[in-house]
């Protein structure tokens, strides 16, 4: 397991100044591959937020899903390894522009499944 670094859409879930208070996230993420798993996992009871790889199998049932679900949805993006590590479908590298980078796996978010940001593990 790796670090990872998630970027939300904060904007809609402002904050009144003082009144933070201590949170756990749970992000469940590389779903995409396999129906089955994918699916018992988004039926988890609970907030669980779900960060689903683009360009897989599965990717836009799983999304929908979890859309249903009211769960929350990220797009998890594979980037480039320092290691020189294949990408991957819908990967990101240091050759790709911010453009590229922020429409990688937008095809199967688009109709109706709302994702709440990005998830990108360190590699």
């Amino acid at each position: 397991m790796g670090a990872t670094t998630a970027l939300a859409d904060t904007q809609s879930t402002p904050a009144a100044a003082g009144s933070l208070q201590p949170a756990v996230s749970i992000i469940i993420d590389d779903l995409g591959n396999q129906q089955r798993s994918g699916l018992r996992a988004i039926d988890l009871p609970g907030p669980v937020t779900y960060a689903i790889l683009p360009h897989r199998p599965f990717t836009r049932l799983l999304a929908r899903h979890a859309h249903r679900q009211n769960k929350e949805v990220m797009i998890h993006l594979p980037m480039e390894a320092e290691t020189g590590a294949a990408l991957g479908p819908g990967g990101a590298g240091a050759r790709h522009g911010r453009a590229t980078v922020q429409n990688r796996g937008a095809p199967e978010f688009r109709g109706g499944t709302p994702r709440r940001g990005l998830q990108q593990p360190h590699g």
